[in-house]
């Protein structure tokens, strides 16, 4: 039977041995080892000597030792990445054209996504001479760096008339609404816009 004094030292022995084991903190984890539960397993217990039962502690300590983040919060595993809201993309609805000549007009239109525009219920009476869909930047509207939208047939002049019909176009190109200010029935030769709505800033479309 080993003596007190044996003990003892054996009990000082392990308690250096757990400490280099199990330093403060985690190397680069931002978590530091609960203190509270260190000094509950290495105090005397009334169960038998402390060589004893830190002999028997020592493992469950390395395997079981709870973990906190800096700050004192109890985990297992490391703070969760935060999360960060999203503006979720969809389709914006805008009024309808303005009627300034030649019957054009509409139901309120609808960007469906950056590249694509919905007019509903669209209306011309067809007899503009040189009469196109444009976009465009600025306060005014003109055709003067303006782009020509293809109608739905794949010209980009506006041949026919229509008498209420729902039509879809597509921006050509890499150009889509966020880079332009307007859409608008627009007559080159006379200069003269038939009928126009604006386009907002920021907007948040679906791609495609």
């Amino acid at each position: 039977m080993s003596s007190p004094r044996a003990n003892v030292i054996v009990g000082l022995l392990l308690v250096v041995a757990v400490a280099l084991l199990l330093p403060k903190t985690e190397a680069g984890s931002g978590f530091v080892a609960d203190e509270e539960q260190h000094l509950n397993l290495l105090r005397p217990h009334r169960n038998g000597p402390l060589p004893h039962r830190v002999a028997r502690d020592v493992t469950g300590l390395i395997r079981g030792v709870r973990w906190s983040p800096i700050g004192g919060r109890s985990a297992r595993s490391p703070l969760p990445a935060v999360k960060t809201a999203t503006k979720a993309t969809a389709p914006v609805t805008l009024p309808a054209l303005t009627k300034r000549a030649h019957n054009v007009g509409s139901g309120p239109i609808v960007l469906k996504s950056k590249k694509k525009i919905f007019i509903p219920k669209f209306t011309y009476d067809g007899a503009g001479p040189d009469v196109y869909f444009l976009v465009g930047k600025g306060a005014k509207v003109s055709h003067k760096g303006a782009t020509k939208i293809p109608t739905p047939s794949g010209e980009t002049k506006i041949k026919k008339g229509y008498t209420g019909q729902d039509v879809t176009l597509t921006l050509p190109g890499s150009l889509t609404f966020n880079d332009v200010d307007w859409f608008a029935v627009y007559c080159i030769t006379y200069e003269e816009n038939f009928g126009d709505v604006r386009i907002p800033k920021n907007l948040n479309l679906p791609a495609a």
